[in-house]
C-alpha cells in the first residue's frame, strides 16, 4: 500500500455537508455496518451542541479518501480529584450525549487494508491531540492500534470486554423447546379474547406514532434504575427523531409493533443494514400473567421477518440479558478500549481500584 497522509480539522458548519459526501462515498466501500452509516452519524453530529470540540481525522493514499473518523474533546473530573483531559471516538465523552450508544464503534474505511488505515488514523490522533485519556468505545477489537504506534513508556492501554449476542439467519432458526413452548402459549393467552396483530414499518410518520404511543412503559421500566430511559432525555430523542428522517433503502429504523384489541401492547425498534437487522430497544406494557411473555413473541415476528428478507444476522448487540442468551446461537465481544497516559493521579486510581477489587473479592 502507497504512503497513507493523515490530516485532521474543526468540524464546523460549513464543513458538514462536504463530510456527509465523503463519508457516505467511503461507506460504500466499506463494510457499511449501519452504526458507521451517515444515518448514524449525521444524526448524532446534528445533536452536538455548538460549543464542542469535535474534529475530523482523515487518512488519504494518492488524493482517495481511505479513512475517516470523528474525535470529540471531554473534561472530567472522578472521585473528586482526578482530572482528565480526554478524546473519544464517535461520542462525546459526555453522558446525555451518548445516551444512543454507538456500538461495532470502528474508523470508517474501505474493506482492503483496514487495519493499515485504522492504525495509521490511532496513531495520528496519539501524535496529534492533547490528552490524558483517549478512548474507542464498543469497538469491534480489543487491538486499538499496534503495538508499535503506543509508546508504553508513556501509556496504559486498558480494553475491557461487554459480551454480545446474535443468531446467525443463515443456518434454519429453530428457538429451544422451551422457549418455543413460551412464545406459543403467549401467543395462545392474547388471541384468546381475541384482536390480536403485528405490524412493521419504517414509514416516519407511522414510526413517530408508535414510539409517541408506547414510550411511556419504558420511561416507567427505567425511570428510577441506574441508567434510566433515553426517552427521558431530550438529546436522545432529538437523535432519534433524525435518525428516523434519515431512513433510506439499506439503512433504516423498523419498528415492530403488536397490538391487541386494536391498541398497542409494545414495540421492538430495529436498525437495519444490508446484512443484518439490530435490535436497538423495546417498550411493552406490563402484564401481571407470568406466562405472557410479549418481549419473546415479539422478538420470534421480528426474527422471522428477518429469515424472509434475507438478512444474514439478527443482532442482539451487547449486554448479557437471559433473554438474549436464550434467543442466541452466536456470542462475540466488543470492547471499551482506553488509552490513559502514565501520570501520578492515574496510578493512584488504579491502585485504589486494585485495592477495593480485593477487598471485594475477600
Amino acid at each position: 500500500m502507497d504512503e497513507i497522509n493523515v490530516t485532521a480539522e474543526v468540524l464546523s458548519i460549513e464543513q458538514f455537508n462536504l463530510l456527509e459526501h465523503d463519508w457516505n462515498t467511503l461507506f460504500a466501500k466499506s463494510e457499511q455496518r449501519f452504526f458507521l452509516s451517515w444515518n448514524w452519524m449525521g444524526s448524532w453530529l446534528s445533536i452536538l451542541p455548538s460549543q464542542s470540540r469535535a474534529m475530523v481525522v482523515k487518512a488519504v493514499v494518492n488524493n482517495e479518501i481511505v479513512g475517516l473518523a470523528v474525535f470529540c474533546h471531554s473534561n472530567v473530573r472522578r472521585h473528586g480529584f482526578i482530572t482528565s483531559s480526554q478524546w473519544h471516538m464517535h461520542r462525546a465523552g459526555v453522558a446525555e450525549l451518548d445516551q444512543m450508544w454507538i456500538e461495532y464503534n470502528d474508523v470508517l474505511c474501505a474493506k482492503e487494508n483496514q487495519l493499515a488505515v485504522r492504525d495509521a488514523i490511532i496513531k495520528y490522533a496519539i501524535n496529534y491531540f492533547d490528552f490524558d485519556e483517549l478512548a474507542v468505545s464498543m469497538a469491534t477489537s480489543s487491538r486499538l492500534s499496534t503495538k508499535s504506534s503506543i509508546p508504553s513508556h508513556s501509556f496504559w492501554v486498558d480494553s475491557t470486554a461487554h459480551p454480545a449476542f446474535k443468531i446467525n439467519l443463515s443456518k434454519p432458526y429453530k428457538p429451544s423447546k422451551n422457549l418455543h413452548r413460551q412464545i406459543t402459549k403467549t401467543e395462545e393467552l392474547l388471541a384468546s379474547n381475541g384482536g390480536l396483530s403485528w405490524s412493521i414499518t419504517s414509514s416516519q410518520e407511522e414510526v413517530f406514532n408508535i414510539l409517541d404511543l408506547g414510550k411511556h412503559w419504558h420511561q416507567e421500566k427505567w425511570r428510577e434504575t441506574p441508567t434510566p430511559s433515553g426517552f427521558d432525555n431530550a438529546v436522545f430523542e432529538s437523535f432519534h427523531h433524525r435518525l428516523i428522517e434519515h431512513n433510506n433503502d439499506e439503512n433504516k429504523v423498523v419498528v415492530v409493533a403488536l397490538s391487541h384489541q386494536n391498541k398497542l401492547i409494545g414495540f421492538n425498534y430495529l436498525l437495519t443494514d444490508k446484512h443484518s437487522v439490530y435490535f436497538y430497544l423495546s417498550s411493552f406494557m406490563p402484564v401481571n400473567d407470568n406466562r405472557i411473555k410479549i418481549g419473546y413473541f415479539l422478538h420470534n415476528k421480528c426474527i422471522e421477518w428477518a429469515t424472509e428478507h434475507n438478512y444474514q444476522y439478527y443482532d442482539f448487540l451487547a449486554g448479557e440479558s437471559s433473554y438474549k442468551q436464550r434467543f442466541s446461537d452466536e456470542r462475540y465481544c466488543l470492547f471499551d478500549n482506553i488509552l490513559q497516559k502514565k501520570k501520578l493521579s492515574f496510578y493512584a486510581e488504579r491502585m485504589l481500584s486494585k485495592i477495593k477489587h480485593k477487598l471485594v473479592r475477600k
